[in-house]
């Protein structure tokens, strides 16, 4: 096939993080000595071809570090454009994306290290820090490896670990990779080994505690450091056991979840909070352009178009999320097709069921979203008016509830 500069590059920059971390040496290495020495041809013949060498090209910056990842298989040979590059970091590392201002960082480290220090100041100065999800950066997630939330912060963690920043910064990024990790897939082999490299190479030098958790509930009591898990058959359940305590006195995070199944009224079904997400549900009346929200037990006449709007809001990544919405007794969908549906920052899967609304999203990003579908009362009489409920399949303890409410529905007028 033909020879490609990005995949070169990509292919090195991964297993050059396992030849660091690990010390992985190929059994033949002169396949790398040759794919370093065409990555470092590439740059040079572009530099050479490029009109304007006072600018900073992202993938120069990539490459320079990815040689220098393996320096000691194959020595790095001063060009022109690595002459270059070195040059104009110092005074436009602030153009770069912010994976590549830690990147830029790392290579000024050992030559000018008052500005490697600028660098780091500015990135901290420029992060959030979050009490649960620990600190990272806004608006990272993009289209390419520059913009990857999970490369991005794995670079920063790296060079922060580099220069010995303080302890408290560096876990309270690790903490975000680790809740990031939560509630996501990492489908990307090349997110995972960045991630799990940044926090091995940060941390080693780390005391590790292993205090145990302390769990408690009711009169039942457990210490662990490993994953686990406990059940109780009905009988065993008891109101001492309606207050669970957890106490994580190490300095590592740690999670869990206690899940509890009952049966009431739909109609006295209360909502839900959960820290981190939430789920509201509206139904409302249509009357030309105006939507009216209709308040439990509030008479409704037959005919009367309805709207049912679920708010959801969440403050993290959450990957494969089903919400049903039991539909109320009595209502009869406008829209009677299952299908995908596309709005701004939003698209799912849509299923329309006899008794309920399905909806089947990918990927729900932090912020508040709108969901809503319309039917018309086909009925009269008193009937539940259902709930929603919203679960994070890949991490079940994320989950959310509205509240049920009760339909009074009314002979047309």
């Amino acid at each position: 096939g033909q020879p490609d500069t990005w995949i070169t590059l990509y292919v090195l920059e991964i297993l050059g993080q396992a030849h660091q971390s690990l010390q992985w040496i190929p059994e033949e290495p002169d396949w790398v000595v040759r794919a370093l020495a065409y990555l470092d041809d590439r740059m040079e013949e572009t530099f050479n071809k490029r009109n304007n060498k006072s600018s900073i090209q992202s993938m120069e910056v990539k490459a320079l570090l990815v040689l220098r990842q393996w320096q000691d298989i194959r020595k790095i040979t001063s060009s022109a454009w690595q002459k270059n590059l070195m040059e104009q970091l110092p005074h436009q590392w602030m153009q770069l994306p912010l994976q590549l201002q830690a990147s830029a960082g790392l290579l000024l480290q050992a030559d000018d290290l008052s500005t490697a220090k600028i660098i780091l100041e500015s990135l901290v100065e420029r992060s959030i820090l979050h009490p649960e999800l620990g600190r990272y950066w806004k608006d990272l997630s993009g289209g390419d490896w520059t913009t990857s939330d999970l490369m991005t912060q794995s670079a920063i963690i790296r060079f922060m670990a580099s220069l010995g920043a303080p302890v408290e910064q560096i876990q309270s990024c690790i903490q975000w990779l680790l809740k990031h990790k939560q509630t996501n897939h990492w489908s990307s082999g090349a997110n995972t080994l960045s991630a799990i490299q940044a926090i091995w190479r940060s941390t080693e030098s780390l005391p590790v505690s292993a205090v145990p958790l302390q769990i408690r509930v009711g009169n039942w009591n457990a210490q662990s450091t490993l994953r686990g898990r406990q059940q109780w058959e009905p009988a065993a359940v008891s109101l001492k056991m309606e207050k669970v305590e957890a106490t994580n006195p190490g300095q590592q995070v740690a999670w869990g979840s206690i899940f509890v199944q009952s049966l009431q009224p739909i109609a006295s079904v209360q909502a839900q909070k959960q820290e981190g997400i939430q789920l509201q549900r509206i139904i409302a009346r249509l009357d030309g352009d105006q939507v009216i929200p209709i308040e439990d037990s509030e008479q409704v006449a037959k005919g009367t178009h309805l709207r049912i709007r679920l708010i959801l809001k969440t403050d993290r990544h959450l990957d494969y999320v089903y919400i049903k919405d039991l539909r109320g007794a009595g209502l009869e969908p406008v829209n009677q097709h299952s299908g995908y549906q596309w709005k701004p920052g939003l698209s799912y899967y849509q299923v329309v069921r006899d008794e309920s609304q399905g909806y089947y999203l990918d990927h729900l990003q932090p912020g508040t979203h709108i969901l809503e579908f319309d039917a018309y009362v086909s009925q009269y009489g008193k009937f539940d008016g259902g709930y929603a409920v919203l679960q994070c399949q890949y991490a079940p303890a994320f989950s959310s509830r509205s509240a049920g409410i009760q339909l009074q529905l009314s002979p047309a007028q």
